[in-house]
């Protein structure tokens, strides 16, 4: 056997395993690729239209909400019972639809790590080590705060 090459398996194993790859990332069949589709273009438009409107004083600011928003949205999502995998599990039930169009899809294209990280990252090139430490701190204690209240708060009303 030759350095970097894998011991020989059985395919049906493969296939399994493959499967189950799928059913753990909530992706257990091609229905959700649609949903993921059309929730990402409305979420990326959103946040693309919220930000090309926004000026330079209150861009990073405007990033900040559209971030802690979405991760407040995947929050009350998860805590309400919808969940990645539940396509996999049961095709009929709501979370099949919700979490790849709402979740995964919109929250995920209406979010960005990449443009907040470039312009925290611009602020720090730019001197600007007090606002960027505060749009970081901000950033994780709002996303993190608003993701975990809205869940629990989703736990505790059902």
């Amino acid at each position: 056997m030759s350095m970097g090459s894998c011991p020989p398996h059985d395919r049906n194993e493969y296939q399994h395993d493959r499967s189950r790859l799928g059913q753990t990332v909530g992706m257990g069949s091609n229905r959700a690729l649609p949903l993921v589709a059309l929730g990402g273009v409305v979420g990326a438009f959103l946040r693309w239209a919220i930000l090309d409107v926004a000026n330079d004083d209150v861009r990073s600011f405007a990033l900040l909400a559209i971030n802690a928003l979405g991760a407040a949205l995947v929050g009350w999502i998860a805590g309400r019972g919808y969940q990645p995998g539940s396509s996999a599990e049961d095709p009929d039930k709501a979370g099949a639809t919700v979490w790849p169009l709402i979740a995964t899809g919109f929250a995920g294209g209406l979010t960005s790590f990449a443009t907040f990280t470039v312009d925290v990252a611009a602020r720090f090139d730019r001197g600007e080590i007090s606002n960027a430490m505060t749009l970081t701190i901000l950033s994780v204690i709002l996303a993190v705060g608003l993701a975990g209240f809205l869940w629990r708060r989703g736990w505790i009303s059902r």
